[in-house]
């Protein structure tokens, strides 16, 4: 469905700052942040789910974009995020609350990140990031990079790329992860040329 065309392997960690067994004695719930990505909402919710069966304590989520998230871990507003791409991704936001915050261990790793396009361009048009500066393959791809939203660190990373290889003719679109879905699955219904950033799981 699609090619790979840069990755990077992650692993996706717990932050939390006093969540234990003995807030299932407190009367206040347990506020865990997360970020509107799939992703993040899924194990947010089990872990919300897991929280209030498993320990009898009730759970507030908190949607906010990811730096907020790391903030409010730090100040003590939230007990816990549970999508912190480490130790690359998210290295920037980490970096500035290290000192205030416990990692409480992997949700999953071996996740990667980077950008793709359809399995049905040609790999003889596009095989690498490189790929991308030929004339006529910009032009197909309209000189955008199909994103999420901007406090994303694939967002960050990715406009790191944009620079680094020297892609000075496209332009990331700043978009959300569903903004961004919507416009891949509307180009690959008439095989429109695109490329977008994409991760796993």
């Amino acid at each position: 469905m699609f090619k790979t065309l840069a990755t990077l392997g992650l692993a996706a960690t717990l932050i939390g700052g006093s969540v234990t067994a003995t807030m299932a004695q407190d009367a206040k719930p347990v506020k865990i942040g997360w970020s509107a990505w799939s992703d993040a909402e899924f194990v947010t919710k089990l872990a919300a789910k897991l929280i209030k069966d498993e320990l009898g304590t009730e759970v507030e989520l908190v949607q906010s974009d990811v730096a907020p998230l790391y903030q409010g871990v730090s100040r003590g507003d939230l007990d816990a995020m549970m999508m912190a791409w480490l130790p690359q991704t998210h290295a920037d936001y980490y970096e500035k609350v290290k000192d205030k915050v416990e990692t409480l261990g992997t949700v999953y790793d071996g996740a990667k990140l980077g950008w793709v396009v359809p399995a049905y361009i040609p790999e003889s048009e596009i095989a690498s990031i490189e790929d991308l500066k030929k004339p006529e393959v910009q032009k197909k791809l309209s000189g955008i990079v199909q994103g999420i939203d901007p406090g994303a660190g694939l967002t960050r990373l990715s406009e790191k790329a944009v620079k680094d290889y020297g892609l000075d003719d496209y332009k990331l679109q700043i978009s959300s992860e569903a903004g961004m879905l919507t416009t891949v699955d509307r180009a690959m219904r008439s095989e429109k040329w695109f490329v977008a950033t994409s991760w796993s799981p």
